[in-house]
């Protein structure tokens, strides 16, 4: 019975190590989605390009960069050669000392400045702030209404009356 208790017990760590493993996986697979959007709307073609981004936190009301999904979505965008202009309320100081020696990195002081001649926009962090933008002047400052959402704060059908190309994560338009 007890050689039979620790093999039970051995086979409860194995499965227990192996979902951990797979939850693992599956966390590092979705940091990448926002940038597999993004190269696939461009159809791999970054170079050049600008994207806007809001919220660089790892979660509203903090300053805190670490384990933040844009991390992973920086490297892969400046890999590309696409420039990024980032607005975060309370992250932006640290994100902008972290990275201070980037040139394709601008940090600003408010999300529409951010947007200003951006080729798209990703929402990475779900400010309170960016719940409800000016969509007419946020559209304005872009070159094409085109916004990925990371956090799926904005409703789909709403985006397209607003005339943007929406793609959020699981809905919004399929890319």
């Amino acid at each position: 019975n007890e050689l039979l208790s620790y093999s039970r017990t051995v086979n409860a760590e194995i499965e227990t190590a192996g979902l951990i493993d797979a939850v693992i996986a599956i966390n590092n697979s979705q940091r990448e989605i926002l940038f597999r959007k993004i190269w696939r709307y461009f159809r791999g073609n970054l170079s050049g390009l600008r994207v806007a981004i809001w919220g660089a936190a790892f979660k509203p009301g903090t300053a805190s960069l670490d384990n933040s999904v844009v991390h992973p979505l920086l490297a892969a965008l400046w890999a590309q050669g696409c420039h990024t202009t980032v607005y975060d309320p309370l992250a932006g100081h640290p994100l902008k000392a972290q990275y201070a020696s980037q040139p394709l990195l601008d940090v600003t002081s408010t999300a529409l400045d951010a947007a200003r001649g951006a080729d798209a926009l990703v929402v990475v962090t779900e400010w309170e702030e960016f719940s409800n933008p000016d969509f007419d002047l946020l559209k304005d400052q872009l070159r094409n209404p085109v916004i990925f959402d990371g956090r799926n704060i904005y409703e789909p059908d709403f985006m397209k009356e607003q005339e943007f190309r929406y793609f959020g994560i699981g809905r919004g338009e399929a890319i």
